[in-house]
């Protein structure tokens, strides 16, 4: 099994699925200090030997936070698991000789425990191991600051998942990245007309590029057409087609005529912030449209059948799991323990026709193992 490589991560659907809590089987500090190597950038950055205390403060920061809003604190170390071990969103940049980090990732309801969702966002600014100026040995890398927020979300609104999406596209000035190319999507959206050209009340001048930022997010690669110029046509990649309205150009088709879905937005009476909101909907409800359907027939599980998925893809009502395996990860069969997850739930009985919750199992190795699997019961004799 290949080596966990610690990475970026800056997709918006990855940081709209929110992460399910799991039962910690250590220690939160010494599981931290054993994740090397590690997904997660601030654990890529220490060592083995680095000064892990920084896990505590947070834990407690955590902790106080669930206590004043009325959620039970025993959650603080499973939480901060998730944003420390398995965040959803990643980034970093050099800053006055250290490394900045923040990591957020969003936790899933937890009924009655946990109402809403929370957004967890930690920032961690490390010195990497070194060799200290007129020393001979390194010194291991540390983390000076750490600071962590936490704040309420419902992702069943779709106002507050809005807001979430503006705080991510703030967080992207704050850490910029090379430009996106278009090999690196397969699909593109066409935005027909200008918000700005039609009186949008608050348009800010750089409208085009915060809806790239968007589009590029949600792996889109947008096209901007704004003049009656524009014959209707557009390339065979296109998924979806927005249109500021009024628009005076032909309406938007495929290359061989084919009608393509579109969204019309009145854009001289409507503000622009109500305008992005709309805007974004519709592209996250359209990629989640495309997973409503199941390439896989659901089944019936058969008396003692041990299935093994790996989950693919990112959706904030439901797990996607791939074809599935008889043979487990290579931590083995024992590894796997009873998970109770929402949306893997939901997932599973999406595939299985005869599914219990007491069948869902998950590998214990997670995060650096995220491997599913349905345990069926022996027949009884």
């Amino acid at each position: 099994m290949a080596k966990p490589t610690a990475r970026s991560r800056r997709d918006i659907h990855g940081l709209l699925d929110a992460h399910e809590l799991r039962l910690l089987s250590g220690e939160l500090a010494e599981e931290c200090a054993k994740d090397k190597p590690s997904t997660a950038l601030v654990r890529d950055a220490l060592d083995r030997h680095s000064d892990f205390s920084f896990v505590n403060e947070i834990r407690e920061t955590v902790s106080v936070w669930l206590d004043a809003e009325g959620f039970p604190a025993e959650h603080a170390a499973a939480i901060c698991a998730e944003v420390l071990r398995a965040p959803s969103f990643a980034v970093s940049r050099d800053e006055d000789g250290r490394t900045l980090v923040r990591q957020a990732v969003v936790i899933a309801r937890r009924n009655p425990d946990l109402p809403l969702e929370i957004l967890v966002v930690m920032d961690a600014r490390i010195a990497r191991r070194h060799v200290p100026l007129g020393e001979k040995a390194a010194v291991p890398g540390e983390v000076r600051d750490v600071e962590v927020s936490l704040s309420m979300l419902d992702l069943e609104d779709d106002s507050s998942t809005v807001d979430l999406l503006e705080n991510y596209l703030g967080w992207l000035d704050l850490f910029p990245a090379p430009a996106a190319t278009e090999r690196q999507f397969s699909d593109s959206v066409v935005f027909l007309g200008s918000p700005a050209g039609l009186g949008c009340p608050g348009t800010p001048p750089d409208w085009r590029r915060l809806l790239t930022r968007l589009s590029h997010g949600l792996r889109l690669i947008p096209r901007f057409e704004e003049g009656p110029a524009f014959k209707g046509s557009v390339g065979a990649k296109v998924r979806q087609v927005v249109r500021f309205e009024p628009y005076r150009g032909d309406p938007p088709a495929a290359s061989d005529g084919t009608e393509l879905p579109s969204v019309g937005i009145d854009a001289r009476t409507t503000p622009f912030g109500e305008v992005f909101g709309t805007v974004a909907m519709t592209l996250i409800q359209m990629a989640e449209a495309s997973q409503e359907v199941s390439p896989f027939t659901k089944r019936d599980l058969e008396p003692g059948e041990k299935v093994f998925h790996r989950k693919v893809g990112n959706n904030r009502k439901f797990d996607n799991f791939d074809a599935g395996s008889p043979k487990p990860c290579s931590h083995g069969v024992d590894s796997f323990e009873r998970f109770h997850g929402d949306k893997s739930l939901k997932g599973m009985a999406r595939r299985y026709g005869n599914f219990q919750k007491e069948w869902l199992r998950h590998c214990g190795k997670y995060p650096d193992c995220n491997v599913y699997a349905v345990f069926s019961p022996a027949a009884r004799s």
